[in-house]
């Protein structure tokens, strides 16, 4: 996962956060208590397998853009899988 940071005036700042550390099993079975405070009811082996989807399509779409935002001022931020 790539996380990048362009800004108007200054240089780009880039944050690569190896995506097997956030997207795996283990993260997965803490994500139904976290998401439980936040009024969603998903399974552990509901997250477990959206895991496991989000890692083969990361595989199948190595440049994909999960999220893509620009602010007023020229600032842009971007998130690829």
């Amino acid at each position: 996962m790539k996380i990048v940071v362009k800004s108007k005036d200054g240089p780009k700042l880039r944050i690569p956060i190896p995506t097997g550390i956030v997207f795996n099993r283990f993260t997965a079975a803490f994500a139904p208590k976290y998401l439980k405070k936040q009024g969603l009811n998903v399974t552990k082996e509901q997250a477990v397998a959206f895991v496991k989807a989000l890692n083969q399509y990361r595989r199948k779409h190595p440049e994909w853009v999960l999220v893509e935002a620009q602010s007023s001022d020229g600032e842009r931020v971007e998130i690829k899988l």
